[in-house]
């Protein structure tokens, strides 16, 4: 019997791309973290380091989810704020010579989606 086995890690190359480019987010630095964007997702991504901008400082970030999509990696990275958590979903793809770029970034919130919403009355459903 023969057991076929998928990779399901992120290459190494794009792993550090993703852990450079939080680092800069995280840092503060919008110039740095605008280098990964490529230029269909430059707008989102500028707009993403404004808003990263307002809730700073952050103490860290991780990845809280990944999935590969046929050649293209999704990232879904939370920014530890101390004015909320910012939480940004990534399309990451390889370009010419082997580099790993962001083709669509989306800020998706500062609280989990998962979050069971308030009742209209303030209380919990």
């Amino acid at each position: 019997m023969t057991i076929k086995v998928k990779r399901t890690g992120f290459p190494p190359e794009l792993e550090l791309a993703v852990a450079e480019h939080a680092a800069a987010i995280v840092a503060g630095d919008g110039r740095e973290a605008g280098k990964f964007a490529d230029d269909r997702a430059a707008a989102e991504s500028d707009a993403a380091i404004r808003r990263a901008a307002t809730l700073r400082p952050f103490g860290g970030y991780e990845v809280i989810a990944r999935a590969r999509l046929g050649f293209q990696y999704m990232v879904k990275l939370r920014l530890a704020g101390k004015r909320g958590d910012l939480n940004l979903q990534t399309r990451w793809h390889q370009v010419g010579g082997g580099a790993w770029a962001i083709a669509e970034i989306e800020d998706i919130g500062l609280e989990s989606p998962w979050k069971k919403p308030e009742a209209s009355d303030g209380k919990a459903p």
